[in-house]
């Protein structure tokens, strides 16, 4: 997992395929008008664009995906995401989708807070739980997820 500002992106190249498209779309993109739902990209990537209220820990399991690395950022709001990383020898452990490139585990033992104009890389191997509460009153978020091929 990745954990930084939206400024530093460029600094993590070298973890992410066709790099200079991907930043291409975000210096292009106005996520902030842009509609919700999914997007297609050119290399197969895409992003989805998702507007919600957070929701308790307690609520959450884990997930992780075999085909994309997520790149997540808030555009609006604030919010915790559980971590947690799965041995990659265990990955098989949990029933997948590949349909939606999902499995879900264990509730979160970790978690980070994910502000305006951060980002989280979350490559196969990172469980994570997204759409937590950072305090404990629900919070309105409008959030962008890249899907970027592994």
């Amino acid at each position: 997992m990745v954990l930084a500002s939206l400024y530093d992106l460029k600094k993590y190249r070298s973890l992410i395929k066709n790099f200079d498209y991907l930043q291409g779309v975000l210096s292009k993109t106005d996520f902030e008008a842009i509609e919700k739902g999914k997007h297609e990209l050119d290399f197969g990537m895409f992003f989805i664009v998702s507007e919600y209220q957070t929701k308790s820990a307690s609520e959450s399991l884990l997930e992780f995906h075999k085909k994309y690395i997520d790149l997540q950022f808030i555009v609006e709001g604030k919010e915790n995401i559980g971590y947690e990383p799965i041995l990659s020898d265990h990955l098989d452990e949990y029933e997948y989708n590949s349909d939606d490139d999902i499995a879900f585990t264990q509730q979160p033992g970790s978690f980070v807070t994910l502000n305006e104009d951060d980002f989280a890389l979350f490559f196969p191997h990172d469980g994570h739980a997204p759409c937590l509460h950072s305090d404990s009153n629900p919070r309105f978020v409008r959030k962008v997820v890249f899907k970027l091929p592994v």
